[in-house]
């Protein structure tokens, strides 16, 4: 609560201070009498939408852990690998709002401001439920530009359990699968991008192609909570798109996203085979002893590059459809000699999806959709550390159906 109460300080004084800005330059700047004249008045909208999803795979499970957590007949006590995780599939409710405060600003060009708050509801998993909020501040600066300042805050987000610490119970100097200790991977989020829009080329009914390109810079920032802060990273992104109007009906968007994301290596409890390093981390003078608890450095530090395609079409009267495509490449530089998580690790996955939207009334939308999202990872030091389940392939897919009201 007090992290949602101190990020919805921060947004509070982000509009103030961009209000501010704009009306002190707006006062000192000489604005043109046919400018003025031309302003339009204040003008207020927003969006409703309400939207249900079956998902058979909200932790990114494997399919071993997919199959293991859904043979449990009875909750899993505190401290265990699916504490919290009731299913691996659910059913999510997401509720989303957005208001659009449209004015004259700097110099009597248009200035858009637009908050949004989300809210998913998982029925099978309450504690995976989480709260993003968001603010957009647009200002038209000359003729087909557009400045922007956006940023999101998820005050907090359960991703899943991950292993904190291991306890030798038996005293067998190995450490067995109900040996490990687990703990919620719990983290905050939050992104400030400053970006600018230009069209390059109006489409005409004569001249039908239209050509719009946006970059934008910015930075991000997750925190994990204790003991797993050592997941937490942080760094700057840069975001490409260019877009095109093919025709009246048609639009297709490409994208593209570059993050060089830092985290600072720390050390956490990890469980490893001796014979695959030739050390003894237990120091009893061999080097043959399996799953041996070890304090060892690991770096979560990446890179991370996204493309993005999506196309648009007007269907018929009231319907359209989109198809989008996204591909997803992830490195860790991380050099720590022990690192099983992140040393030569190399992610890759695919997300495909459709969608398709049906006007159902003047001010509403029905709209109905799905995707595929297919992870692959690959890492040359002990593959055979895969097998705790922390980093893995996995396929998710869902299917959606949702009403968006227009006021």
């Amino acid at each position: 609560m007090n992290s949602l109460l101190s990020g919805c300080r921060r947004w509070l004084l982000l509009v103030c201070a961009a209000l501010g800005a704009t009306r002190s330059v707006a006062a000192q700047a000489p604005t043109p009498a046919a400018t003025q004249k031309d302003s339009k008045p204040w003008q207020a909208s927003g969006t409703l939408r309400v939207e249900e999803q079956a998902n058979n795979n909200v932790f990114l499970l494997s399919d071993a852990l997919k199959a293991r957590l859904d043979t449990l007949t009875a909750p899993a006590p505190p401290g265990t690998h699916f504490t919290d995780m009731a299913s691996a599939s659910d059913f999510i409710t997401l509720v989303a709002a957005a208001f659009d405060f449209e004015g004259p600003g700097l110099l009597g060009r248009t200035l858009t401001i637009r908050p949004t708050a989300r809210y998913d509801y998982y029925a099978r998993n309450p504690k995976r439920g989480n709260v993003e909020l968001g603010l957009s501040i647009a200002q038209s600066v000359w003729h087909n530009g557009r400045l922007h300042l956006r940023g999101s805050l998820v005050p907090s987000y359960f991703y899943r359990n991950f292993m904190s610490d291991a306890q030798d119970l038996n005293g067998d100097g190995s450490i067995e699968a109900n040996e490990r200790i687990y703990a919620a991977g719990t983290y905050h989020d939050n992104r400030v991008f400053v970006g600018y829009q230009h069209r390059l080329v109006r489409a005409t009914r004569t001249q039908p192609l239209g050509v719009a390109v946006e970059l934008a810079v910015g930075h991000v920032v997750r925190n994990y909570d204790a003991p797993l802060a050592y997941r937490s990273y942080r760094g700057p992104e840069v975001d490409a798109t260019l877009a095109l109007e093919l025709s009246k009906a048609l639009k297709f968007d490409a994208g593209y996203e570059h993050a060089s994301l830092n985290s600072k290596p720390d050390s956490a409890v990890l469980v490893l085979n001796e014979p695959d390093f030739n050390v003894d981390f237990n120091r009893n003078g061999t080097t043959t002893d399996l799953r041996v608890r070890t304090v060892q450095m690991v770096d979560f530090s990446r890179t991370e590059q996204y493309l993005n395609l999506r196309l648009r079409g007007e269907l018929g009267e009231g319907v359209g459809a989109r198809v989008y495509y996204q591909h997803r490449w992830r490195t860790f530089p991380s050099t720590q000699p022990f690192d099983v998580y992140n040393n030569s690790r190399r992610d890759r996955r695919d997300l495909v999806g459709v969608e398709l939207s049906l006007r159902i009334a003047p001010a509403t939308h029905f709209n109905v959709g799905g995707d595929v999202e297919t992870q692959k990872v690959t890492r040359s030091l002990i593959p055979s550390q895969t097998a705790t389940g922390e980093i893995t392939d996995y396929t998710r897919s869902r299917v959606y159906a949702g009403v968006r009201y227009h006021f």
